[in-house]
């Protein structure tokens, strides 16, 4: 599969996500009721995701707002295998993380969507020589047509010099 022979690798994986910050606190600790509800959407996504994917979810991608050192003992007692953020994949069972940055496109401010058109080519070849380079992109991002172009590029590039994997071919997952 390549995995750990040197070669580069792009990862592909789907992402399950809670919708809003109800119950986070100033500090984006999770508290006991917090918990519960966090729990509870955690597993309301997991039958939707079974129920489409027919299989289920090996990770949770939180939104960034919700990413804090409460939230990898929390997903590891919930039995997920890894979680993510803009630098990491953290695989929870082996308690390690794996270097991967993750190119991605923001699209919500005028600003936002002109500097990702410029940065995310540049982001792409500054980390062409990373073993795991991730690359995600969000629904509204195709709201934008310089945006797609910028999307199809990048990946066109990267993968011309990457093969993807999977997530569960992770080393050490």
């Amino acid at each position: 599969n390549g995995i750990g022979n040197g070669k580069h690798h792009t990862l592909h994986h789907v992402k399950l996500v809670l919708n809003d910050q109800d119950g986070q606190t100033e500090d984006g600790a999770v508290g006991g009721d917090q918990r519960q509800e966090y729990t509870k959407r955690l597993e309301k996504g997991r039958v939707a995701f079974r129920a489409f994917f027919r299989e289920e979810p090996r990770g949770f991608v939180p939104p960034a707002w919700l990413f804090n050192d409460h939230l990898l003992p929390h997903l590891k007692r919930q039995n997920f295998y890894y979680t993510e953020d803009h630098s990491n994949i953290y695989l929870l069972k082996r308690g390690t993380a794996l270097q991967a940055p993750v190119i991605t496109w923001a699209t919500r401010t005028p600003l936002r969507k002109f500097t990702s058109q410029i940065g995310c080519p540049l982001l792409a070849r500054l980390w062409s020589g990373r073993e795991y380079l991730r690359i995600a992109v969000h629904p509204f991002d195709f709201d934008h047509p310089g945006t797609i172009r910028s999307i199809d590029k990048v990946i066109k590039s990267v993968l011309s010099q990457r093969q993807t994997i999977p997530y569960k071919n992770l080393p050490l997952l």
